[in-house]
């Protein structure tokens, strides 16, 4: 744990953030790493992250000029849902803010998120909470301009976007 909060400390840079960071909370959003034995050291490991000072506001900073910002919204998501007092952080509520106009998996996390913090939830945070990036990026909806949650709106004849998309 030590070693990883020394290398996140320098990550106000948005090239170390996008290079390094991202692929490595790509990596902690696995669906392996969020199952079994696990699951509970993956909700401490995000919780010695966030409490890393600078980390929240460099990830909220860059979530913005990443191709693509679903493991950081996946990142803010789990870490609200497994973390006392996240919910109440000044980045996190700006985070949720400025992936409301985000799309694909990174739209479904900020919409979970949203919710989270809306319904001001007092449950408490649980390590054993922490869900994989891949279940948010194989909801309905969201992925791409012709992706709806409900069917119903979908168009039949594919959009350039629908056809463009890749899983």
């Amino acid at each position: 744990m030590r070693r990883v909060k020394e290398a996140l400390t320098y990550s106000d840079d948005r090239g170390f953030v996008r290079d390094s960071v991202v692929p490595f909370l790509e990596a902690l959003g696995s669906d392996a790493l969020a199952r079994g034995t696990c699951k509970e050291s993956l909700g401490a490991l995000l919780e010695c992250m966030c409490r890393i000072p600078g980390f929240l506001g460099a990830l909220k900073d860059t979530l913005l000029f990443l191709p693509d910002p679903a493991p950081v919204a996946w990142f803010f998501l789990n870490v609200a849902l497994t973390v006392e007092g996240a919910r109440r952080d000044p980045h996190v509520r700006q985070a949720a803010e400025a992936m409301q106009g985000l799309t694909g998996a990174a739209a479904q996390a900020a919409k979970q998120l949203q919710n989270l913090l809306a319904s001001g939830s007092s449950a408490a945070p649980s390590a054993t909470a922490v869900s994989p990036l891949e279940h948010l990026q194989s909801q309905a909806g969201g992925r791409h301009d012709n992706d709806h949650s409900d069917f119903r709106s979908i168009a039949i004849m594919p959009t350039s976007q629908e056809v463009s998309y890749t899983l």
